[in-house]
């Protein structure tokens, strides 16, 4: 039993350089308990926070939570505990969204987020693809490690299958809890696992692995065509925007379904955005580009949002409502706006000169003086000249001094000589 578990061992000790914190998934099965049992073998409990969010949705729930938490305290790990209040009424997608959404909240710039998934769960997500007629990315299955929220998360135990890991837990003896909800074949992944599944390997030995080396064969074509579209996005003058992307709707509609299709996906994909579906294609020229010339069409799916402007598709998260602000802002400090996004502090040499400065929305009536320009103009003929987005103009955050002077809008132009352009980073609903 040592060999596997120092493999283990040294793969944990691979996938933890770089990174000054490791958090763990532990939800207090079998799959996560040795998951962080075995990076406290391979000596990275100085590294790790578990992360745990009691859904709410079984009556012993809140015992599990304690044995994580006990299980935590005998290692000596730091524990977050969290609550979901998703009720009895909570299913297997919603419980699902709000792990991630915890583990997001709870991600540092640069951690490592580990989670359990294994081989056996692997082979579980690519049938449930497949069911729904997903593409090559789809059927590649779980990434092993891909970007998540600033950091990157990983998947150290997706080449063990189910009782491998078992095998292992036993033979650290380690204490688990059983969740009785995986024995019911009501939620899909369960009935896939203990009546489909099964009756696949009866028929055809060895199916399973036949599922993982599929998966691995549409990984490699997933690459190949994330490849060809770094190509294909410069044909239609793709280009990044002051919030998310846009690109030629002429050009764009020279190219073939399929292309079209690649290039939308992608696009939707570096935006780190859901909601693309292969419909959505039929919805975007329906509605987007066979618009009149005078209108302003907008299209919505998951979260995300197209739009049509000076003869663009621009893509970018939805935008939540507007909400006008004026805050205080102090340089040398993020400033969070809500539902808006974060302005990020001022490079040192501007420091000296505004230390602070006001945020706020709206251009009606207003006026400055760009660096390129030798007279102040409105703010609206600048936008039009900038080229920046109607639906962003009253939103981008407008930057005064003390005496109420126009100094910078931030992600667009300063006023002032030595005054970095601010840098603002949109929110992503």
């Amino acid at each position: 039993m040592s060999a596997p578990l120092d493999l283990l061992q040294q793969r944990l000790l691979s996938y933890a350089e770089g990174f000054d914190r490791i958090l763990v998934g532990l939800s207090g099965g079998l799959d996560s308990t040795l998951l962080l049992h075995a990076l406290c073998l391979a000596r990275l409990e100085h590294k790790l926070v578990a992360l745990h969010l009691d859904h709410g949705i079984h009556a012993d729930s809140s015992k599990w939570a304690q044995h994580c938490r006990t299980q935590c305290e005998r290692l000596g790990i730091e524990i977050i505990l969290a609550h979901a209040h998703l009720g009895a009424n909570g299913n297997e997608t919603a419980a699902r969204e709000a792990r991630y959404q915890f583990f997001a909240a709870n991600m540092h710039q640069g951690d490592a987020l580990m989670l359990a998934h294994h081989a056996d769960d692997q082979i579980e997500t690519i049938t449930q693809r497949l069911m729904r007629g997903a593409g090559p990315k789809g059927l590649a299955g779980m990434q092993e490690k891909r970007v998540f929220n600033g950091g990157y998360l990983i998947r150290p135990l997706l080449d063990l299958s189910r009782e491998q890991i078992l095998d292992l837990g036993r033979a650290l003896k380690l204490e688990w809890i059983q969740d009785p909800s995986n024995a019911s074949t009501r939620p899909d992944r369960n009935y896939l696992r203990l009546q489909v599944l099964p009756l696949l390997e009866q028929r055809w030995p060895g199916a399973g692995q036949a599922i993982l080396a599929t998966a691995r064969q549409c990984s490699e074509a997933e690459q190949l065509l994330t490849e060809y579209a770094q190509g294909l996005l410069a044909t239609v003058d793709w280009r990044s925007e002051v919030r998310g992307y846009s690109w030629d709707i002429d050009l764009f509609l020279q190219r073939s379904r399929a292309q079209k299709q690649l290039i939308l996906r992608t696009g939707v994909d570096r935006a780190g955005l859901q909601g693309y579906d292969r419909q959505l294609l039929d919805t975007l020229v329906a509605e987007l580009v066979a618009a009149r010339v005078d209108a302003k069409p907008l299209v919505r799916s998951g979260n995300l949002e197209l739009r049509r402007f000076r003869g663009r598709i621009y893509l970018a998260a939805q935008l939540a409502e507007l909400q006008p602000f004026d805050l205080a802002w102090e340089t040398s400090q993020q400033l969070l706006i809500p539902n808006h996004g974060t302005l990020q502090p001022l490079s040192s040499k501007t420091l000296s000169v505004h230390q602070r400065l006001r945020a706020t929305s709206g251009s009606q009536g207003r006026r400055c003086k760009p660096l390129w320009r030798k007279h102040s103009q409105s703010l609206k003929n600048i936008y039009q000249e900038i080229g920046l987005p109607p639906w962003l103009r009253e939103r981008v955050p407008v930057l005064e001094d003390e005496s109420g002077e126009i100094v910078a809008v931030a992600g667009c132009f300063s006023c002032r000589e030595g005054l970095d352009v601010p840098i603002f980073t949109w929110v992503n609903r």
